[in-house]
């Protein structure tokens, strides 16, 4: 008899108990997604985090909008990172994208958006799929990215040692073949 209006009582509670129970049981039910946004600035740490968790099970482009704003808040909390990393949206081109878009969580090449970077990089180049190596390499090639020879390197290191676990098998796609060029 759970229905998603239960849940979204579940995620209102006085209670961060409930409140973060109630989030786990709203990952069956897409509807809730605002709701669930709403969460990942709650007072308490553990409901944000795992509003950000529970967020990472859809893959909407206002999921990946609500991830993008969890980092500018949170980045500095490697929990909430490894959150964010943990979800197909949060490892997503588009995220990546949209963060530095915006440029806040990027803003002064911070550690944190660093050790994001070669995370993100790394999963990148252990999945190994089509077209998001060469993806990446062009957004590191980016103006504003190349003037943060940090970041760029953080994602070069990152990409470099996730191509190596998956077992060096990428395609020499255009694409990648001329973001190479660029960062040479």
């Amino acid at each position: 008899s759970l229905d998603a209006k239960i849940v979204e009582q579940a995620m209102k509670d006085g209670h961060p108990g409930v409140r973060e129970n109630g989030l786990m049981l709203s990952e069956k039910y897409p509807e809730l997604i605002p709701q669930l946004t709403e969460r990942t600035n709650d007072s308490s740490a553990r409901v944000a985090l795992q509003a950000t968790l529970s967020l990472g099970e859809f893959s909407s482009a206002q999921v990946v909008h609500a991830l993008a704003s969890v980092l500018e808040k949170h980045g500095q909390n490697p929990w909430f990172r490894i959150a964010v990393l943990s979800s197909e949206a949060g490892t997503s081109l588009s995220l990546l994208g949209l963060l530095f878009n915006r440029g806040v969580f990027f803003k002064d090449a911070k550690e944190e958006s660093t050790l994001f970077v070669q995370d993100f990089s790394h999963i990148i180049g252990a999945r190994n799929r089509e077209g998001e190596i060469g993806g990446l390499l062009k957004m590191l090639t980016d103006a504003d990215i190349k003037k943060e020879q940090g970041l760029q390197l953080a994602g070069l290191r990152g990409l470099a040692s996730g191509i190596e676990k998956s077992g060096n098998k990428i395609k020499a796609e255009p694409v990648l073949r001329e973001a190479l060029k660029n960062i040479a």
